[in-house]
C-alpha cells in the first residue's frame, strides 16, 4: 500500500468557473475545457488545466466591439 499519500484534487464546474472569474454562459459560450477526470456524470479539470483555458481567453481579447448607433 502506498504511503501517507492524499488523493488528488480537481475543480467541479462551480470550481472552474470561480477560478476562470466566468458565468456558466460565458463559459458555454467559449466552450469547456476537455476534462482530465470524469467520474459518473461528473467532470473535473486540474487547477493547471484551468489556467491554460483562462490563459488563451485572456490573450483573446473583450471580443467584437459594438456597432456604434447614432
Amino acid at each position: 500500500m502506498p504511503e501517507n499519500t492524499s488523493p488528488e484534487r480537481y475543480l467541479s464546474k462551480k470550481e472552474l468557473l470561480e477560478f476562470c472569474g466566468i458565468t456558466d454562459t460565458t463559459l458555454a459560450r467559449r466552450g469547456e475545457p476537455a476534462p482530465d477526470v470524469i467520474l459518473g456524470d461528473i467532470r473535473g479539470w486540474t487547477r493547471a488545466t484551468a489556467q491554460e483555458h483562462k490563459d488563451y481567453w485572456a490573450t483573446r481579447g473583450p471580443g467584437r466591439p459594438r456597432k456604434k448607433t447614432r
